[in-house]
């Protein structure tokens, strides 16, 4: 009998091994596909522990978003951040560097910035629900949009969590240039305007996210639908906005 027959398979290197966790890159060899058991998990797991370093999760979303998400609900976890402890980390930072340099709420929200001035927690809790709020949007969209795919939804909640942290991500590198927008250039006098060209940058983000997530290299028809999610999910992701905004009004 071959002597490899009762060895494992590491779905992070490909070594083969015995034991429970893999002797050349030390993932373990329990990592079955996400259900809502494993997303618990998870998500408890996220403020005790983290598998690898952040910054090369944060690099790997740079570089092939969609691959690296795949990779991670492929059982490839080893040398990624927890999605969810990615998401609190860099929430968390963008919360404390928004309030410390007190800039102001995005142009479609300003009446947030009335609304702060009064009470700034209320303002900032509503940002973080928006936050949450657009995951929930794109995963109930993704699996309406995409369900052929396979993926439930626990894996397409971990996956918009990623998303929605390196979004965090290009918020926070556009901190220094938004913060010399409001305090020294002004939104009226500036020719171009930071914040808009933030929001661009993270729909080009989730559409090339999609476009490899969902393999849409030459498909015409897949590049069509990710278009249309998306437009989908801005549209009310804004009329929530507006809605909420008059809610906190009266």
């Amino acid at each position: 009998m071959n002597e490899n027959s009762h060895l494992n398979i590491c779905k992070n290197c490909g070594n083969h091994f015995s034991g429970n966790y893999c002797n050349n890159c030390r993932q373990s060899v329990k990592t079955s596909r996400i259900t809502w058991k494993e997303l618990f998990l998870q998500f408890s797991h996220a403020f005790f522990h983290a598998n690898k370093g952040i910054f090369f999760t944060i690099k790997e979303l740079f570089i092939h978003p969609g691959n690296t998400i795949l990779d991670y609900l492929n059982g490839k976890r080893i040398n990624h951040f927890n999605p969810f402890l990615f998401l609190l980390l860099v929430g968390g930072l963008s919360t404390f560097l928004y309030t410390t340099i007190h800039l102001k709420f995005p142009n479609e929200a300003l009446e947030l910035n009335r609304i702060e001035v009064i009470n700034p927690t209320l303002a900032h809790k509503f940002i973080a629900a928006l936050g949450f709020n657009f995951i929930i949007l794109l995963t109930i969209t993704d699996f309406i949009f995409y369900y052929k795919a396979g993926f439930n939804l626990p894996e397409l909640i971990v996956s918009n969590a990623f998303q929605a942290g390196q979004i965090i991500v290009f918020s926070i590198i556009f901190l220094p240039l938004i913060f010399v927008q409001d305090y020294f250039i002004g939104n009226n006098d500036s020719i171009f305007d930071i914040r808009s060209f933030e929001y661009l940058v993270s729909i080009v983000f989730l559409f090339f996210t999609r476009y490899q997530f969902y393999k849409a290299k030459g498909n015409y028809y897949m590049i069509t639908k990710i278009i249309i999610q998306l437009v989908i999910v801005y549209f009310v992701n804004d009329w929530i906005i507006s809605y909420m905004i008059m809610f906190l009004k009266s």
